[in-house]
């Protein structure tokens, strides 16, 4: 039996960077908006200094920098607190920055003989921004109602032009035994995600990834190419690959579509003692405006029940240059 596969939701792929009417912190070298920007998710609360930023609630916060002695102030990311998702971005010689495009789905997910749950509920936000440095950070607190809890932490580790880097580290409880899913075709490939890239490949000239490199075991890196050939509805591999210490969605040359989007890159830090895979999912849609490609970090050797008071803690770098 074929498993069914979900895309991830959108995260508005063509979404232009652009300043808020007016920044909840700003210093010397960055500015931070608070904003909606359409995601299906409800709005959450969002701290800043204790306090919630303008007395709403809000989906995104967007980070805008200087770099070196230009005046400009190009989008770097956009932290999507309203699902967890995170989406770096590169600063230009120029002054500008390279069009967001691959998102990190940063929550752990996991299929069961009923649904798959991809993104949880958020409860509250808080981010810390102070003084006179580059220095962003937020925390997000989140559930699988019932089923587990979730802490998701992320942060500037160092901006140059050419290379956004963010840390970003996980804490999953289980709160009840959570039963994975046991069905023909899933298991080591589909039943516990701990992180997930989701982009877009429509055909051969647009895309916002057109191959997937990582490092095996043993340290050789192998690269897979799609193309406008390569079957859909299916998973890119027969199973779950393990890895050694990266993944990566590459952002090749040629795309009419952001053309500047970034090659997004995940550094394994700290894998909790699980034995990670790479596995993705092409779906059958060719709009460039779905996210069509799902690439994930998968915990291989997960047991067909996780029992309640699990706590899985795991550390990793997301890493965003201009494409190769």
């Amino acid at each position: 039996m074929k498993p069914v596969l979900f895309l991830l939701p959108l995260t508005l792929l063509t979404m232009e960077p652009a300043l808020a009417a007016k920044p909840f912190f700003e210093n010397r070298v960055q500015a931070l908006h608070a904003r909606n920007i359409g995601l299906i998710e409800d709005k959450v609360p969002v701290y800043h200094e204790r306090r919630l930023i303008r007395k709403q609630r809000h989906e995104a916060i967007e980070g805008y920098f200087r770099l070196g002695t230009r005046r400009s102030y190009p989008q770097l990311f956009a932290d999507l607190v309203a699902n967890g998702y995170l989406r770096l971005t590169y600063a230009k010689r120029n002054g500008r920055s390279g069009r967001l495009g691959t998102s990190v789905a940063t929550s752990p997910a996991y299929r069961t003989n009923q649904t798959l749950d991809l993104v949880p509920d958020i409860s509250r936000v808080t981010v810390y921004a102070k003084g006179i440095r580059e220095d962003y950070r937020s925390k997000i607190t989140a559930s699988f109602p019932g089923a587990a809890s979730i802490l998701l932490q992320r942060g500037i580790e160092g901006l140059q032009v050419g290379r956004t880097r963010f840390n970003l580290s996980t804490r999953f409880t289980t709160l009840a035994d959570i039963a994975l899913s046991r069905s023909e075709g899933v298991i080591a490939n589909d039943r516990f995600r701990v992180l997930t890239l989701s982009s877009m490949f429509a055909d051969n000239e647009r895309f916002d990834a057109n191959a997937i490199r990582y490092e095996a075991l043993g340290g050789a890196v192998t690269t897979l190419t799609l193309r406008k050939t390569t079957t859909r509805d299916e998973h890119l591999f027969p199973r779950a690959i393990p890895v050694g210490s990266w993944i990566e969605l590459v952002k090749g040359r040629g795309s009419s579509w952001n053309p500047d989007s970034p090659t997004i890159r995940i550094e394994i830090k700290n894998p909790g003692g699980l034995q990670l895979g790479i596995q993705g999912f092409l779906a059958s849609s060719t709009d460039p405006n779905d996210d069509s490609l799902s690439v994930w970090l998968e915990w291989i050797d997960a047991p067909d029940t996780i029992p309640a008071g699990t706590e899985q803690n795991l550390e990793f770098e997301v890493v965003a240059t201009p494409p190769l």
